[in-house]
């Protein structure tokens, strides 16, 4: 554990930054306390999800904003991950289980409305 490793070595900086100090960034933290194998499951299951979102887009054309806006704050959730450490963080899950729910919500009223005869539009 890093908070564990850092507490032990916290007192010898030259500066003293605090003793509650994630890892440099999430890929790192989750590299070295995982391993490649639990580096390799979160990257999948991050990669499955926005995969899942641009499948939505093909099949529907155009996202609702709310996944859209959605989409974007996991984006930007990875790209932090370049800078700081959030993997155990509620902010950090809870953008990529509102898309999850999102996406899943937006499959399912596009599958259960029914279509317009002859112009193909989709009645909400």
């Amino acid at each position: 554990n890093f908070w564990v490793a850092y507490k032990a070595y916290a007192g010898y900086a030259p500066r003293f930054q605090g003793y509650m100090r994630g890892s440099h960034n999430t890929y790192l933290n989750v590299a070295v306390e995982l391993g490649i194998v639990g580096f390799l499951l979160m990257s999948a299951a991050l990669v499955s999800q926005l995969r899942s979102v641009s499948r939505l887009r093909a099949r529907l054309g155009k996202l609702p904003i709310q996944v859209v806006a959605l989409e974007s704050s996991c984006w930007s959730m990875l790209v932090f991950g370049f800078f700081g450490d959030m993997l155990w963080t509620k902010p950090f899950w809870l953008n990529w289980m509102l898309l999850l729910m999102a996406v899943r919500l937006a499959e399912e009223l596009f599958d259960a409305a029914p279509l317009r005869r002859g112009s193909g539009a989709v009645v909400a």
